[in-house]
């Protein structure tokens, strides 16, 4: 047979095969049209064809929703068209959006939160009810209050439905699916030390003591500028951000922990975090000579400054308890962390079965690599 009958059946059967095949439906609600929202919808018009050939669902985006504006169609909505349609929306004021969905009733629906919003999670509970699943990059939901999220947790699997958070921590990165995997296949969790800001390790893997004519404030405002860190880095430096983070995988291995429970190491003393930013940027530079010995100490052993979220299993009468902390921490070129660079982030799990870590490393942040990790959720 030519090479051209051959290309000519190829197509035919994939034509036959994927257009009487029959797809399973996936009905996305999407709360949040920022940068995560928007590189969410822009992967699923770029392929929505593919996706479904490659896993038989096709994915229609029925609804969205930003702090504005709704706009809802129970048969799809055009994806090209979604930036004007919302603008010209309806009133997403006083919860409009949310009370749309719980008239909607269609099959395979999923709410997708791309919000930061501190009290959507309540919203949760109530699109469990009515039979949502839902899949969500906003890691203020479930570092709340321990009860808060064993609630949500529960209500889920009272109702059926799914709960998936995988980009809450490291983005794209499988940290919480590879904790979860150990953990339901009956394997314990012995530690985890992982990096969890890529502004905190692009601060400490580029600040060299001063040593190449930059101090420990010029690196704070190098990142500042190329976007890595908030407009205020003191909302980065205060470590929040890594404290939610560790909450959200200790409790993924089953450590039922609150803040209170955490021991934090603080990089910087509360003194910098009042005033404004200038203020706080001539504060560093004042203290240069305390950064630089620290930096000098730890580069005198060969060591690299990093700082670390910890979860540690110790063991008592019964089981075990969780301890978790998280602070800058010297490490050696032994461990995993000593070259790690730039805004990756990394997690080192240690379990019974694996006592040599699983490394889980790479982009922990950034639009495109979290809208994947949350397509990768929708998918599962």
């Amino acid at each position: 047979m030519a090479s051209e009958d051959v290309q000519s059946a190829i197509k035919y059967i994939h034509k036959e095969f994927f257009e009487t095949s029959s797809y399973k439906d996936i009905n996305l609600f999407i709360a949040g049209y920022g940068t995560v929202g928007k590189a969410l919808v822009d992967i699923i018009a770029r392929n929505r064809n593919k996706i479904a050939e490659r896993t038989g669902k096709r994915l229609h985006i029925a609804g969205i929703s930003n702090s504005r504006k709704f706009i809802l169609d129970k048969e799809g909505l055009d994806i090209a068209s979604i930036g004007t349609m919302l603008a010209d929306g309806k009133s997403a004021a006083n919860d409009a959006f949310f009370e749309a969905l719980a008239n909607v009733s269609l099959q395979n629906s999923i709410f997708v939160d791309c919000t930061v919003s501190s009290d959507i999670s309540y919203k949760y509970l109530n699109l469990f009810e009515k039979g949502y699943s839902v899949v969500a990059s906003n890691k203020i939901t479930f570092a709340a209050p321990y009860v808060q999220y064993h609630k949500l947790k529960t209500s889920a699997v009272e109702n059926g439905v799914s709960l998936r958070y995988e980009t809450t921590v490291g983005a794209a990165l499988p940290i919480l699916e590879s904790i979860a995997r150990s953990v339901n296949s009956g394997d314990d969790i012995a530690r985890v030390d992982a990096v969890l800001s890529g502004t905190l390790n692009y601060i400490f893997s580029t600040y060299k003591g001063g040593e190449d004519g930059k101090t420990f404030a010029d690196v704070v405002r190098q990142a500042q500028e190329a976007g890595y860190s908030e407009p205020d880095p003191r909302l980065d430096l205060s470590g929040r951000d890594v404290l939610r983070k560790l909450l959200i995988l200790s409790r993924e291995a089953g450590a039922a922990i609150d803040e209170a429970d955490v021991e934090i190491d603080p990089i910087l003393g509360p003194e910098f975090f009042s005033g404004k930013v200038p203020a706080f940027y001539e504060m560093l530079a004042a203290n240069e000579s305390s950064f630089a010995a620290a930096y000098r100490t730890a580069a005198d052993k060969g060591l690299r400054q990093r700082f670390v979220a910890s979860l540690v299993a110790v063991p008592e009468e019964g089981g075990v308890h969780y301890k978790a902390s998280m602070g800058l921490q010297c490490v050696g070129p032994e461990n995993p962390l000593f070259n790690l660079c730039g805004t990756d982030n990394a997690a080192l799990i240690k379990t019974a079965f694996y006592p040599s870590p699983l490394v889980v490393q790479g982009a922990g942040a950034g639009a495109y690599q979290t809208a994947s990790g949350v397509l990768n959720d929708i998918l599962l």
